[in-house]
């Protein structure tokens, strides 16, 4: 609220701020999907491996959770930041 707050004083528009907070979420989530998928790959490839009836692990059940995972986090920082960014910024700042 704070961050958000000092960017409006220093004349950051709401698109700007959306913009900032929105690139940082998707690159972290990016890289955490990258190091995830091939670890739960294996492990679900060997948790399967005991069924008689089983499924294949395709790329396409991998990207339609990485979309859905991203999706609700876009959707979720941007209404947290548009919240944030409609306030009055004096009134996140008054505190220090």
């Amino acid at each position: 609220m704070k961050e958000i707050g000092i960017r409006k004083v220093l004349g950051a528009s709401i698109l700007n701020i959306l913009d900032l907070f929105i690139r940082e979420l998707l690159i972290l989530m990016t890289i955490s999907v990258l190091v995830a998928v091939p670890i739960m790959y294996f492990v679900l490839d060997e948790w399967l491996s005991s069924y008689v009836y089983r499924i294949d692990l395709g790329v396409g059940l991998f990207i339609t959770s990485f979309l859905l995972i991203i999706m609700i986090a876009v959707l979720t920082m941007g209404y947290r930041s548009i919240k944030a960014s409609n306030l009055n910024p004096v009134l996140t700042l008054k505190d220090e």
